[in-house]
């Protein structure tokens, strides 16, 4: 194992992949043991709809997306100040690298609040503001690792990281344009909870459509959550410190 991966917070980049990694395995690996889905690979989803896997995938999905955020705050300031020199615009766009991360969190979390069966509207919406999200920030993400570079800080990056970062944007940004274009052809239908009925339709009209939909949803998924993984090299560098003051209890005045 490399030896940066035990520095600094390099733990917290780590734990967004894993937590990601669980949410799909465990959600994935309920729905399919309890037949809750009716195709091998199903939307993301579709396994997070019906319980217990909807429990799970609920509460995993939620505790990545507070992990993202604290991520993407971190990586906020510490960009920051190796962008100080720069100009005003990259400055900026560093900042609205922030936003996008915190508003794409919401969406997912959304999204596991909000079930398709439930609330398809809201779902669908949450789901594409988490996905252009995630891939817009990546997108600053390599442009500001190209800066820093450009800047010389050696140390602080080097071109590995770049051309690693930059193939998973091309990979995400590819599956979701893939994922946006052959869903109106696939014909993709709300899955219905097989404790109610027992009349259950395939998901889909086009089946080729429809596994071409759901691999390039897995593929944006996986991408991103790979795509954060990559900061623990950088935050391998930073370390958190707490400074807490105590002055002791205030003095309670009796008035008789």
């Amino acid at each position: 194992m490399p030896a940066f991966l035990t520095r600094g917070i390099a733990w917290l980049p780590i734990s967004n992949f894993v937590l990601f990694l669980l949410t799909l395995t465990v959600a994935y690996s309920i729905s399919q043991a309890q037949d809750l889905v009716m195709t091998p690979l199903p939307f993301i989803s579709d396994t997070g709809t019906f319980p217990p896997a909807s429990c799970w995938f609920t509460f995993l999905l939620n505790a990545a997306c507070y992990s993202v955020v604290c991520t993407g705050v971190i990586r906020y300031f510490q960009t920051r100040d190796y962008l100080e020199q720069d100009a005003k615009a990259i400055r900026c766009l560093n900042f609205f690298g922030l936003v996008l991360v915190i508003v794409g969190s919401l969406g997912l979390s959304m999204v596991a609040s909000f079930q398709e069966t439930s609330v398809f509207k809201i779902h669908a919406l949450s789901a594409m503001v988490a996905f252009s999200c995630s891939s817009s920030y990546a997108l600053i993400q390599v442009y500001i690792t190209r800066c820093i570079l450009e800047d010389g800080f050696s140390r602080f990056n080097n071109f590995l990281i770049y051309w690693i970062r930059l193939f998973l944007f091309v990979l995400n940004f590819t599956a979701l344009i893939t994922m946006v274009i052959f869903y109106q052809y696939a014909g993709i239908l709300v899955p219905h909870d097989p404790r109610l009925t027992s009349f259950r339709p395939l998901p889909y009209h086009d089946e080729r459509y429809y596994y071409i939909t759901t691999s390039s949803e897995w593929t944006v998924a996986i991408s991103f959550s790979t795509f954060l993984l990559t900061f623990a090299y950088e935050f391998s560098k930073v370390n958190l410190s707490m400074d807490i003051q105590y002055e002791g209890y205030m003095p309670i005045q009796w008035n008789s």
